[in-house]
């Protein structure tokens, strides 16, 4: 008992105790993921779209950056692509990239051609194209995302 008694009084002291800060985890803070909710949203309203024509609209693509879509020609008739395009355009409130802007072609075209006969049309969404063409911020979207765009590709070969 003498040992525990001594190890016991050793131990103590008068001395005020110092008050020591927890040691805390790093927070991590999760991205919020707002483009896959809202291509998710797009998704369902397109892929109606594309039936209403005799296309199948499938998805590829991870959704963390733009919309990867492609549309199948799905029934014996199909009805007119461009058409199509414009409807889908004006449902998710976007419009349509034009591509291929060279001296040449000054107003490019609705779409660029992929190997194998895909056609590629870019709509988009909340991106700021005066950003990309003269530097500036337009006033219209002050709150531009280059990101938000679907790329949909239509196969439009056949046997």
């Amino acid at each position: 008992m003498t040992d525990l008694n001594t190890s016991i009084k050793a131990t103590q002291t008068t001395e005020p105790a110092i008050a020591v800060e927890p040691v805390l985890a790093p927070v991590i803070i999760k991205p919020i993921h707002a483009k896959p909710s809202l291509y998710s949203f797009y998704f369902e309203v397109i892929k109606e779209i594309g039936l209403k024509y005799g296309y199948n609209i499938v998805l590829h693509g991870s959704m963390n950056r733009d919309l990867d879509l492609i549309a199948i020609p799905w029934e014996e008739i199909i009805g007119d692509k461009e058409q199509m395009i414009n409807d889908i355009s004006e449902s998710i409130g976007g419009n349509i990239l034009m591509q291929n802007r060279s001296v040449d072609n000054i107003e490019g075209d609705r779409f660029g051609i992929k190997p194998h006969g895909r056609i590629v049309y870019i709509i988009n969404i909340n991106r700021d194209f005066e950003i990309k063409f003269n530097g500036m911020v337009s006033k219209i979207k002050e709150y531009a995302d280059p990101q938000y765009y679907i790329d949909l590709s239509v196969m439009v070969g056949s046997l």
